[in-house]
C-alpha cells in the first residue's frame, strides 16, 4: 500500500504518484489522501476541482490507470493496482 499525503500541491503530488505508483506490487492499493481540499495555507488553486484530484485525473490519462474517489469531508483517491 502507498499512501500519499503530502504538499497538497499538483506538481508535487504528480511527482510523487511517477516515482512510486510502478512500484507498488500487483495487488496493491494507492490512496491520496485530500482529494477534495481546495483551501489549505500557502495553497493557490484556481482550479474548480483540489490540485491531488487533478493530479490523480492526469496521472491516471496519462498511464492508462483509474482512480475512484471516497467521497468524505476531504476525500481520498484510491488506484487500485491489478494483479
Amino acid at each position: 500500500m502507498l499512501f500519499i499525503d503530502t504538499s497538497h500541491e499538483y506538481g508535487h503530488t504528480v511527482k510523487e504518484l511517477e516515482q512510486h505508483v510502478p512500484r507498488v506490487v500487483p495487488g496493491g492499493i494507492v490512496l491520496c489522501h485530500d482529494t477534495h481540499l481546495i483551501g489549505w495555507p500557502g495553497l493557490v488553486w484556481d482550479e474548480p476541482v483540489a490540485p491531488v484530484w487533478k493530479a490523480l485525473d492526469d496521472f491516471c490519462a496519462a498511464t492508462g490507470r483509474e482512480w475512484k474517489d471516497l467521497a468524505g469531508e476531504y476525500g481520498l483517491g484510491i488506484i487500485e493496482v491489478p494483479r
